[in-house]
């Protein structure tokens, strides 16, 4: 469980010790700090930690610019949908952002103050606040030097189980399978949470269960909570069942089955998405059809029918 660091772009000036990101308590102290005197701050990246911290810049009452080298924001978590929501809330909000934005330099003074960024068009932006949210890397070193697989974090199996079945791997670190084949990194707190407890069941009762818990994961921006049960990679559909103000909900199929729903400001959903995501048969389009899209009252017939199961056993 070595967990991950930050990364920072290979750009000029990136690795100045004026430019602030996010991972530590103690990085959140110097924020809190530096943000009561910030007029401008520019967030470079637009995953969840920048718009986190966009939202609050603004509510803080600064000028705030996100800088996104992607075509959409949270691209590598959410579907095209919630990204032009979320882009579309924050942008009313106040917030610029910039699509496609390509960071060249990370600008200083002759105080080596930081005093903006100059973009790859030559586009020059000041700022007296430079947050860099650019993602994380697994740390696989030790892992490495012990002769594991190691790509995009130390590769385990379904029970958790690096190459040598006497070590295991989970959290940021683990590079679990994940549908169609592939492995993939879920950096989420509740997924170490739950690698934890399946992997001290094995470890405790001698078992070799496959670690098949459903991911769910949460962003807090401003007025917006978003939440996602289940992986939107893979999926090869997305479809819109409710969207008024301030609240969204979608739905994502694979080969016609429920692999995901992302919600925004709609948390009963969420927890109805995280029960039927779930259950041991896969949600099926028709299923979801006949109900209404209800997937509250789903996932409560669901639980009713399996509690007079267990009472006629």
């Amino acid at each position: 469980a070595t967990g991950a660091r930050n990364v920072r772009p290979p750009i000029a000036g990136g690795t100045h010790s004026d430019v602030v990101e996010l991972r530590t308590l103690a990085h959140a102290k110097t924020i809190r700090r530096r943000l009561a005197d910030t007029r401008h701050a520019i967030i470079v990246g637009g995953g969840f930690i920048g718009l986190e911290f966009a939202a609050m810049a603004r509510l803080a009452g600064a000028e705030v610019t996100v800088l996104e080298a992607a075509d959409r924001l949270m691209a590598r978590a959410v579907s095209p949908a919630i990204s032009d929501f979320v882009l579309e809330h924050h942008r009313a909000a106040g917030i610029t952002i910039r699509l496609g934005a390509m960071v060249a330099r990370i600008d200083d003074d002759e105080a080596a103050r930081v005093v903006g960024v100059t973009l790859a068009d030559g586009t020059s932006i000041e700022g007296d606040l430079v947050l860099v949210a650019t993602g994380v890397a697994p740390n696989g070193e030790l892992a490495a030097a012990a002769g594991l697989a190691v790509s995009n974090g130390i590769v385990v199996d379904e029970t958790l189980a690096t190459d040598d079945p006497a070590i295991s791997a989970i959290g940021d670190c683990a590079s679990v399978p994940g549908p169609l084949g592939t492995h993939l990194r879920l950096e989420s707190v509740q997924a170490a949470m739950d690698q934890a407890r399946h992997l001290a069941k094995r470890i405790v009762h001698g078992t070799a269960a496959a670690y098949h818990a459903v991911p769910w994961f949460w962003s807090d921006q401003g007025a917006l909570k978003l939440q996602i049960a289940g992986l939107t990679s893979g999926a090869d559909r997305f479809e819109t069942i409710r969207q008024e103000d301030l609240v969204t909900v979608i739905l994502g199929y694979r080969d016609g089955q429920l692999a995901s729903v992302e919600t925004i400001n709609a948390p009963g959903e969420h927890m109805a998405a995280r029960k039927l995501l779930g259950r041991e048969a896969p949600v099926g389009v028709d299923e979801l059809r006949d109900s209404g899209f209800d997937l509250r009252a789903l996932a409560k017939r669901q639980a009713g029918s399996r509690d007079r199961s267990v009472a006629s056993a």
